[in-house]
């Protein structure tokens, strides 16, 4: 009697101390939670992991930055994006101390949208995340967070993005009391931009803006023949103009430069040769010249075909602008390029960033069976970095394109390559923030396997018939072993 008691009595013990035990761990996971990241990323692109910018920015925090999110609890989408915004939140919080992260709740604080303005003075947007310091605040609207693109392999599909490192990082920095750095794009010559319309953005600036959104940066339009450049000026882009510059916007453009003034310049397609003489002429004073014509490589290592157009894959030399690129073996696709001669220059120095092959000619017209319409020029620069040194000292660095569809946005929004990076790279990289590297959004398009009629009937035979035979083979087998026993 007492052993059954004794054995009742453990038994009641056991269970209250696995009961303690359980309530203990929970408890110990919990703290855990809240000051370290417990979450284990396996999503195929690691949209969880911090890049090594924001690893940076968050190691050079000087100010408490609190982060509040707007996003109505409960809310939710087929890509899990919600999910994958909270989460990734969380990271920043568990990442310093000098982050805090809450939800909050919108039904108890309806006013909290007032509380915050954006730079047109609109109310946060519902879904939003604000990024507060004492130094400021930055509004984040994560409706701008996930993207769908066509993919450039397959135009019947589409490619999902997750840009919420990309865009928190950059509200980081600004909230932490950083500075956009000022972009101005010059208008007022049918830039090759103005043939796009991207949502409600208006120009040539609304272009670049629309393409360099979730960057740090601020981009505004000039004009020219009304304006000098502004001193706020970080960098000065000149996007593949169709008709040319006067002598005053030169003589504006050059009080810019000449004292250390940075830009980014497209050339001009190959049919507007000789057309834009004003600034062409300019440019021959960085020792720079476009060629009359378009490039043709014939190296097949440096060739793409895509549903019947020529693009070039140019070799990409390692810079602090490409660096990035090359350490994950990125690809650069460029069309209907022109090619960058250089001439040497007193205080110039010229260092290209893309070439072509050795096996490279220039066609200017005619039939493409004639082989005296292509002229070998062996290998050529697509891209180049010409820094000037001034009489006062300072440099200008000028970064020359040799083709309007750098700014196509389609291979833009691809990640299979690696154009978005390299610009972006060559924005910050002449701007203030040259130090920092592209975070670029990352690809949540979901995996599907496809599988057609004969494999489905195998697997349905392997699944339905095959597997179920066999466990009952197992257990027949089983069963008459233990009988004969």
């Amino acid at each position: 009697m007492n052993f059954r008691l004794n054995k009742q009595i453990l038994s009641i013990v056991m269970v209250l101390l696995i009961i303690v035990a359980t309530i203990g761990v929970n408890f110990i996971f919990g703290v855990l939670d809240s000051k370290v990241n417990l979450n284990i990323d396996l999503t195929k692109e690691k949209i969880l992991e911090f890049s090594d910018l924001t690893k940076q920015t968050i190691k050079n925090l000087d100010t408490e930055i609190r982060i509040k999110s707007l996003i109505p609890k409960g809310s939710y989408d087929d890509y899990g994006i919600f999910d994958s915004i909270d989460l990734l939140l969380k990271r920043y919080d568990t990442a310093s101390d000098k982050i805090s992260y809450e939800v909050v709740d919108i039904q108890k604080d309806p006013t909290v949208f007032q509380k915050y303005k954006d730079k047109n003075g609109n109310n946060a947007p519902e879904y939003s995340v604000i990024f507060e310091s004492d130094k400021g605040y930055e509004i984040v609207d994560t409706t701008n967070i996930f993207e769908e693109l066509p993919d450039f392999e397959d135009p019947t599909s589409q490619i999902a993005l997750f840009g919420g490192e990309q865009m928190f990082t950059t509200a980081l920095e600004i909230a932490s009391g950083g500075v956009k750095p000022v972009i101005y794009v010059v208008e007022g010559h049918g830039e090759y931009a103005m043939q796009f319309n991207v949502e409600d953005k208006v120009g040539s600036a609304g272009f670049i803006d629309y393409i360099l959104e979730g960057q740090p940066f601020e981009v505004k339009s000039l004009d020219l023949s009304k304006d000098d450049v502004p001193k706020d000026a970080s960098v000065v882009m000149i996007l593949s103009p169709q008709t040319d510059y006067s002598s005053s916007e030169i003589s504006r453009l050059d009080a810019y430069l000449s004292k250390g003034g940075k830009a980014i310049v497209v050339a001009s397609d190959f049919d507007m040769y000789g057309k834009n003489e004003n600034l062409e002429n300019y440019y021959k004073e960085y020792g720079v010249s476009f060629y009359d014509g378009i490039i043709i490589d014939s190296d097949e290592n440096n060739q793409h075909l895509f549903e019947g157009s020529y693009y070039m894959m140019p070799d990409i030399e390692e810079t602090d602008i490409t660096y990035s690129i090359v350490k994950k073996e990125g690809k650069i696709i460029v069309q209907t390029a022109r090619g960058i001669d250089i001439e040497s220059k007193k205080n110039v120095t010229s260092k290209p960033l893309l070439l072509t092959s050795s096996n490279t000619a220039i066609y200017s017209g005619g039939s493409i069976e004639d082989v005296n319409s292509f002229v070998d020029i062996g290998k050529t620069p697509l891209a180049s970095l010409v820094t000037k040194t001034n009489a006062d000292a300072t440099q200008t660095n000028i970064l020359f394109l040799s083709g309007s569809e750098f700014l196509n946005p389609l291979i833009l929004g691809q990640t299979t390559y690696s154009n978005y990076d390299f610009m972006v790279n060559a924005a910050k990289y002449l701007t203030p923030s040259s130090s920092e590297l592209a975070i670029v959004p990352k690809d949540v398009t979901p995996s599907i396997m496809s599988i057609d009629v004969a494999e489905a009937k195998t697997y349905t035979w392997i699944v339905v018939i095959v597997i179920p035979a066999i466990i009952l083979l197992i257990g027949l087998f089983v069963f008459i072993r233990r009988k004969n026993k």
